[in-house]
């Protein structure tokens, strides 16, 4: 990795914060989940009353709320979509588990 791309990588890491949330998102309105749907699939769903956010497929989607989050949890968002978008059945495992914890991550930083 040439330096000038690592830099921009961490200034892209550090630039986010829990306080990207919008006023007023509580746990309730805002939290992540997935959702598996058997004729849409597998979701990533907001809020009580299930918004879309994204829809998973063989590759990543680009997830706003996870890419802006804290730092813990664009570490993790930044895996998912590293071994998600490469692919093979071990990654996708890890992709899984990392997704996973970027969602945690996530919901752990809103107000109850």
């Amino acid at each position: 990795m040439n330096s000038s791309f690592g830099a921009l990588l961490l200034l892209g890491l550090a630039t986010g914060s829990a306080g990207a949330q919008a006023p007023g998102c509580t746990y309730e309105t805002c939290a992540l989940r997935l959702r598996s749907r058997f004729w849409s699939g597998v979701s990533v769903v907001q809020g009580h009353d299930a918004r879309r956010v994204a829809r998973l497929g063989l590759f990543a989607p680009h997830i706003d709320l996870l890419a802006s989050g804290s730092d813990s949890t664009k570490t993790h968002y930044l895996a998912f979509r590293a071994k998600q978008n490469t692919g093979g059945g071990a990654k996708q495992v890890s992709a899984s588990d990392h997704l996973q914890q970027a969602i945690w991550f996530y919901n752990r930083d809103l107000g109850r």
